[in-house]
């Protein structure tokens, strides 16, 4: 199990009114969160020993400061450049512009088709990586 520790304060600037709360969660089956679990756990024990590598499940991601409207719910999520660590979600403009390099999703049978609450269609990061 991969050691998590504490963010430190002061990452980034976090001034930014949340339409949809942080700890709202999409809603899932039995199957689908044993799989997600399972999933991640793989995840992270893949990058054990890594410092700058950050898994998640079922956070809630934020991608855009200036739109915080736009939310992504990804099941599992790595992060490179970033420590593991407690998070209530993962805001880009918090964590230095970093982007999640793999996202992973677990498709339900009876799941709606999109698993995200807008439509991101039209965010792509820069050159540089950043959104």
């Amino acid at each position: 199990m991969a050691n998590v520790q504490r963010m430190p304060p002061d990452l980034g600037v976090d001034d930014v009114v949340l339409l949809v709360p942080e700890e709202e969660t999409v809603p899932e089956h039995d199957l689908h969160r044993l799989l997600v679990d399972q999933l991640a756990a793989g995840v992270r024990a893949w990058f054990a020993g890594h410092d700058d590598v950050a898994v998640h499940s079922r956070l809630a991601w934020f991608p855009d400061r200036s739109d915080p409207r736009v939310r992504l719910d990804p099941d599992v999520m790595v992060v490179h450049g970033r420590p593991q660590g407690e998070r209530k979600s993962f805001k880009s403009w918090v964590e230095g512009g970093a982007v999640p390099q793999v996202i992973l999703e677990v498709r339900s049978e009876d799941a709606p088709t999109a698993t995200t609450s807008s439509d991101c269609s039209g965010l792509a990061p820069t050159a540089s990586g950043r959104w």
